[in-house]
């Protein structure tokens, strides 16, 4: 999970350093211009994010077979794409901080207290009987929870997974494209 929640923040951090230093002052002249370059942000973001899974995926499926692990095809898949979503959800929460506040620092921030605390939390709070439906407020619940590597993809989860990123994306470019910018 690490990978793709560095991959993410590191997109987003890139394009809060461009605004931050004034890089990009006559494309962010509009708010359509911001939102191009969001989206631009946004979609080279789900690109590497997508890689990085992969690649990961891809190494635990060629791990398995060098090892002999009773692990199948199927399985490994799910997990790749639990990894995925879980990766772009984090992404968004780091281009949420970075079209909050225009830095760097806000979308790695954003990232990696989300991440801490997230996991946290899925670890934590199921310890106690009474917390435990609590640990559901954690991307990681949604991310492990099944256990996708032994069971599979759910598709519940990565359908939540999903409308959680897609929630924070609409809000980071609501944002965006009103936060003054600047000059």
């Amino acid at each position: 999970p690490t990978a793709v929640i560095v991959a993410g923040a590191a997109v987003a951090s890139r394009l809060g350093a461009d605004e931050h230093s004034g890089q990009l002052g006559l494309v962010l002249s509009t708010p359509m211009r911001r939102i191009r370059v969001l989206g631009l942000a946004a979609a080279a973001q789900a690109t590497l994010i997508t890689i990085v899974a992969v690649l990961t995926g891809l190494g635990v499926w060629g791990g398995a077979l060098l090892g002999g692990m009773n692990l199948t095809a199927e399985h490994i898949a799910g997990a790749t794409v639990h990894l995925l979503v879980l990766g772009l959800c984090m992404g968004a929460v780091s281009m949420l901080g970075v079209a909050a506040f225009g830095t760097a620092s806000a979308g790695t921030w954003a990232a990696a207290g989300v991440g801490v605390v997230g996991y946290a939390l899925n670890i934590t709070l199921p310890m106690s009987s009474d917390y435990a439906t609590w640990g559901r407020i954690s991307p990681f619940y949604w991310y492990g929870a099944v256990q996708p590597l032994e069971n599979g993809v759910d598709w519940g989860h990565v359908a939540i997974l999903i409308a959680g990123t897609l929630v924070l994306l609409a809000v980071s470019f609501f944002l965006f494209a009103r936060r003054d910018l600047r000059s």
